[in-house]
């Protein structure tokens, strides 16, 4: 049984990690539907972090899972939506979509006594939006699209009896692309898309975890900043007049390459557990978005100045985002052997100023209830589901963009819905 399960966890680790997701979400583009427990205890697990997906939450917490291996494979659907009126009354209402978000853990000591390891493969951060080619964003983004995988290679030593020490290794691949349409002055829009992929590139995370008794457990984890270097290409297409002088024709293609970073995190988490029933969690995170500085298109074989001139038309765009904090607090009741309920909520403060926002980020403060349950069918198969609602804060802006305005009020709200299977063996 233990070859089959190993099997089965290293053909889900390729699958996973050669898929693709999309996801939206607050807190710029950082969304962390990585385990459906978590899930539903708010999204505070750091203090706990007792199941395979220690390898994303608090490597260090992989100590508790010694013995055996450990699988986890699990889901996430999101179901954003996005309302926009001007100031005029008129609305807006960004294109429905489904995103999922599949994620996998694999966790085995291999018989050592002191040291445990674990593999996952997750996509914490990524965006998706899309609004009508005619709609009042046509000139600041129709579509965009951020999408991430990361692989995550995890290990934990146990120090003392009280304490374990954790560290792992993110290689991340990254995609990104953005439509958009391109103002022709007496004549009809042009199309714009960039598509911009990253080779790879390497994080690490650094946790510990704190046990002084069985009522009580503090967790710690340092993500570190990762450094994407994206390439790709810019696409123009339905040139005329002016532009296709320009260009030398209807349309036009050009290399682009451009650096980005996904931001450095501290999370530290509590967990207090009052009786054999219950557990309180209680989680708050940093996230250090102010290294978000501008987003700079290189057109590296372009030489032609006039060319070069329309094309960095608003390039390098300025971000100057804020840094963000994220409180979760969550609780789990055992009803009994197999059945436990779970609920939690969160909060997350914006990333994106006023004078930088965007439709295809529409970014606010926001807060969430999460509401699961976990079924254990046998000792070693348990179901866990749940459920999210995050709601946005209105944002009303007035930044006056260049090519056409994006002021007015925007309203925002997702459901969130989680499936995870666990086997331990």
């Amino acid at each position: 049984m233990t070859r089959k399960i190993t099997v089965v966890a290293l053909v889900m680790f390729l699958f996973l990690a050669a898929g693709k997701v999309f996801c939206a979400g607050s807190s710029a583009f950082r969304v962390e539907l990585t385990d459906t427990e978590a899930m539903s205890k708010g999204f505070a697990f750091v203090g706990e972090a007792n199941n395979p997906s220690a390898v994303f939450y608090n490597p260090a917490g992989l100590t508790q899972l010694k013995g055996g291996q450990h699988l986890s494979l699990g889901t996430a659907e999101l179901v954003p939506l996005t309302n926009y009126t001007n100031h005029a009354g008129a609305e807006s209402q960004m294109r429905r979509g489904v995103y999922t978000i599949p994620h996998f853990y694999y966790v085995n000591d291999f018989g050592l006594k002191k040291f445990v390891f674990g593999v996952g493969v997750a996509s914490p951060w990524g965006l998706s939006t899309e609004w009508a080619k005619d709609s009042f964003a046509r000139y600041s983004a129709t579509r965009t699209d951020i999408i991430t995988d990361d692989t995550m290679l995890t290990g934990a030593y146990q120090l003392t009896e009280k304490i374990s020490l954790g560290a792992g290794l993110d290689y991340f691949r990254a995609k990104m692309g953005k439509q958009k349409n391109v103002l022709q002055t007496g004549a009809a829009d042009a199309d714009f898309e960039m598509r911009i992929k990253d080779n790879f590139a390497w994080g690490y995370r650094l946790a510990l975890l704190y046990v002084p008794n069985d009522r009580h457990s503090f967790g710690i984890q340092y993500r570190s900043p990762v450094n994407l270097k994206l390439r790709g290409e810019t696409y123009f297409n339905g040139l005329s007049g002016l532009y296709a002088a320009i260009f030398g024709g209807s349309s036009y293609t050009e290399e682009a390459s451009m650096e980005a970073e996904l931001p450095q995190a501290i999370i530290a988490g509590y967990s207090f557990k009052p009786s054999d029933k219950w557990v309180i969690n209680f989680d708050v995170e940093w996230t250090n978005w102010e290294s978000v500085e501008q987003e700079y298109l290189i057109y590296q074989y372009e030489t032609n100045a006039t060319r070069l001139s329309v094309l960095n038309n608003g390039n390098p765009a300025s971000r100057d985002w804020n840094n963000a904090v994220t409180l979760a607090l969550g609780g789990q009741y055992k009803v009994n052997d197999k059945l436990r309920l779970r609920s939690g909520f969160y909060f997350k403060e914006k990333a994106v100023p006023q004078a930088n926002f965007e439709p295809s980020l529409p970014d606010a403060k926001s807060y969430g209830i999460t509401a699961g349950f976990g079924y254990s069918f046998t000792k070693n198969v348990t179901l866990d589901m749940g459920y999210a609602f995050q709601q946005y804060a209105t944002r009303k802006i007035n930044n006056n963009n260049v090519s056409g305005t994006i002021d007015g009020t925007y309203r925002s709200c997702a459901s969130i819905y989680g499936t995870n299977l666990r086997f331990d063996f």
